[in-house]
């Protein structure tokens, strides 16, 4: 083995983690193109801050409609008013298709140079949790916090 190249695999995590958003394999065309260059993904690590600011504060639950809400002020700074159905589309498709990739994690294959192996490497951001109430509510995962700590500064 390359000497350099011996962490190679924990070097590859972060990349994949970041491919989860930017790579996203469940697209929805109608709404991709709706949006500039690079639009779409400083939305969704907005998205991601967001509920990463609502994870971080007790007693707040990230609700999709409170995202709805973040996404509507959001959204006026890239000059949108997107109509209420519009919104409402865009949240899910950005937390369910997108951070939750459909309810599955995303798969990453990742060269680990320690013993010559191709392995897949499982990535999720987000999760959703039944509070008291019955109020499904979004809550960052482990990897979903490590990667907005690095790309912090």
């Amino acid at each position: 083995m390359i000497s350099y190249l011996e962490k190679f695999a924990s070097r590859m995590e972060p990349v994949a983690e970041i491919a989860s958003v930017l790579c996203r394999r469940n697209r929805n065309i109608a709404i991709e193109t709706s949006f500039g260059d690079n639009e779409l993904d400083n939305i969704i690590f907005a998205v991601l801050v967001h509920i990463m600011e609502r994870s971080l504060t007790e007693s707040v639950r990230c609700t999709l409609e409170d995202i709805e809400d973040f996404l509507a002020e959001l959204l006026q700074a890239y000059g949108r008013t997107p109509s209420d159905s519009e919104l409402r589309e865009l949240t899910r498709y950005i937390v369910k298709d997108i951070l939750q990739n459909k309810g599955e994690s995303f798969k990453f294959k990742i060269m680990d140079h320690s013993d010559s192996k191709l392995k897949s490497f499982s990535v999720r951001l987000i999760k959703d949790i039944e509070d008291d109430d019955g109020v499904i509510c979004y809550v960052l995962e482990k990897q979903g916090f490590d990667m907005l700590f690095r790309t912090k500064e």
